[in-house]
């Protein structure tokens, strides 16, 4: 699986949903086959099983920033399977009141969400355990310098000497703690990859900072933290949602 984290996202996407396919169609098949209904009625319920497998993946998105095991777990079993399965059941009410089936269906229904539950798990610890392994792995082969373009030439610059990147005007400039300013050809995505995650912290889509160009920082309005940098006078905000991870990389 931390092989498959680390290829492109297209990749990942097509080896997901080769796995979801099979899995939809048979139990669309299987109820189908308990209400012999008609191909309108597989096509119906085929996208009633992705709509629920489309909710549980975003419930599990908005899981994911919680690092306790056992509180996801149960968070995932509430809101994922729990929830989804009061919602059918209630739906399957409606619309049939003597609900012959009812019991049969519910049974591919379930094995249906405990599938869905269990992969996004699987993701989610797998991925918890590349998080806490890979970083150092990264930092270890980081490159020691990285080139930059200043005064109509190329030129290395050390990582430590940067203090931090600065994208404006969709130009990415390094700043060092010398104060001094040069145009990077990487895209931050890039840099952010050489500098590696130890020393160096991406606090908004637009700049990377260094923990040593750090002075203070302080809670702002909406959860957002505002950092006071010792280059160039400048001031940023970290938003809500990097705020906590900030906060642990910064007492690392």
């Amino acid at each position: 699986m931390k092989k498959l984290l680390t290829k492109p996202r297209k990749e990942i996407t097509f080896l997901i949903w080769t796995f979801w396919i099979p899995i939809i169609l048979f139990c669309t098949n299987e109820l189908l086959f308990l209400r012999s209904r008609t191909i309108f009625s597989f096509f119906l319920l085929t996208i009633f099983l992705f709509f629920i497998l489309f909710v549980i993946g975003r419930i599990s998105n908005y899981l994911e920033k919680e690092s306790n095991y056992n509180i996801r777990i149960r968070r995932q079993f509430l809101y994922g399977f729990l929830i989804p399965l009061l919602c059918v059941i209630i739906l399957a009410k409606l619309y049939d009141k003597q609900s012959i089936y009812l019991f049969k269906e519910l049974l591919i229904i379930i094995m249906y969400l405990y599938i869905a539950n269990s992969f996004y798990l699987v993701i989610h610890l797998d991925n918890q355990f590349s998080m806490v392994t890979l970083p150092i792995e990264e930092d270890k082969g980081c490159q020691d310098k990285v080139v930059v373009y200043h005064k109509g030439a190329y030129g290395p610059v050390r990582l430590i000497e940067i203090a931090m990147i600065d994208q404006r005007n969709q130009i990415n400039w390094l700043i060092t703690f010398k104060e001094e300013k040069h145009i990077l050809d990487l895209s931050l995505k890039e840099i952010n990859d050489v500098l590696g995650t130890k020393q160096f912290f991406k606090i908004n889509r637009n700049q990377i900072v260094n923990k040593d160009a750090i002075s203070q920082y302080r809670s702002g309005s909406f959860g957002k933290i505002e950092l006071a940098l010792n280059v160039n006078a400048i001031n940023a905000t970290i938003s809500k949602d990097r705020a906590k991870d900030f906060r642990k990389w910064f007492y690392k």
